[in-house]
């Protein structure tokens, strides 16, 4: 036990000086799960400030994407709202070509309009207020729609949002839905962000415990812990109670290397969360023997000495010690 009191002594010292080996300091992946932590949450403020007052393009953008748009339409409104919406890249025209045709549009206007975005679908020209005005000159069609005026009506009308046959208080719905959606996805991003940053933290304790406790002289062998069961085996109650003193000095080392602190091991049991320690009753169960025969209140019985070995052997085995 010599050479563990001597490490346990070692790992205090570099505790001391600088404080990485207690899990008390932030590595890497801490870092940047904080970072993403820090960026929802100025995601989440970001929200807040357009859902309530905040600029009017948030509003309007919001507004605009939130109302359905009849597809095949239903009359000649529906028909400008959705060329419209074609226009102002509310939708793509791939998305409804294969649901409408010439037919869709009893309008003489609407149906050469949709006509010519077909055409410039198939060049994989853009379609815009433009590019349709500039094809429609070109067939020589309909010459009221020269100047884009009627083209101009159907984009605003889009970017309105004047849907015949949606109630607004289906808009309504609709909208506070997908509000309510966003931010049940900020909140679950958050809740990952700090969840990483936990399992950071235990993932950092348990490798540093690993790698400051395991020394090339009992590494193979875990002579120590041989020790402690051989004079488990003995027939002598003083070599039981040695080796669950022991067993409890290595305990407190694990404890004191993982960064909590306290003036006797049941202090710092106390400051340990389950999810950090995941044998902590075993633990506390040792302890409290370990406590009852070094202050006489129990008989010592060989057969429960093995059993509060058995306990400690399983904290050390979660910590890799043997």
């Amino acid at each position: 036990m010599a050479d563990i009191k001597k490490d346990k002594k070692d790992a205090k010292g570099g505790k001391d000086k600088g404080g990485g080996s207690s899990g008390s300091g932030l590595d890497w992946l801490e870092v940047v799960a904080i970072g993403i932590f820090i960026l929802v949450l100025l995601g989440g403020l970001s929200r807040v400030g357009s859902l309530f007052g905040g600029s009017g393009t948030g509003n309007e953008i919001r507004r605009i994407y939130t109302n359905p748009i009849i597809i095949s339409p239903r009359n000649t409104s529906d028909e400008d709202t959705l060329l419209g919406s074609i226009m102002t890249k509310r939708i793509a025209f791939s998305d409804i070509e294969y649901r409408v045709n010439e037919a869709s549009f009893p309008d003489d206007k609407n149906r050469a309009i949709f006509i010519v975005m077909k055409e410039l679908a198939a060049e994989n020209n853009p379609i815009t207020i433009s590019s349709v005005g500039d094809k429609l000159k070109e067939r020589g069609w309909f010459p009221s729609l020269v100047d884009n005026t009627h083209l101009l009506n159907q984009t605003e009308m889009a970017r309105a949002g004047e849907f015949r046959g949606i109630p607004a208080p289906l808009q309504k719905f609709d909208a506070s839905l997908r509000n309510f959606l966003n931010w049940l996805a900020v909140i679950g991003i958050a809740i990952l962000a700090f969840t990483s940053i936990r399992l950071a933290q235990l993932s950092k304790k348990r490798v540093t415990v690993f790698f400051e406790t395991r020394s090339e002289a009992d590494a193979p062998e875990e002579t120590w812990w041989k020790r402690i069961l051989s004079l488990s085996d003995s027939n002598n109650e003083s070599d039981w109670k040695v080796a669950i003193i022991e067993a409890d000095v290595v305990l407190d080392e694990i404890v004191t290397k993982m960064g909590y602190g306290g003036d006797t091991l049941g202090d710092k049991l106390k400051n340990i969360e389950k999810s950090d320690f995941f044998s902590l009753d075993d633990a506390w169960e040792a302890h409290k023997y370990r406590n009852a025969i070094a202050h006489g209140s129990v008989a010592l019985r060989k057969q429960e000495v093995k059993r509060i070995l058995s306990l400690y052997q399983k904290v050390f085995r979660e910590f890799e010690y043997i």
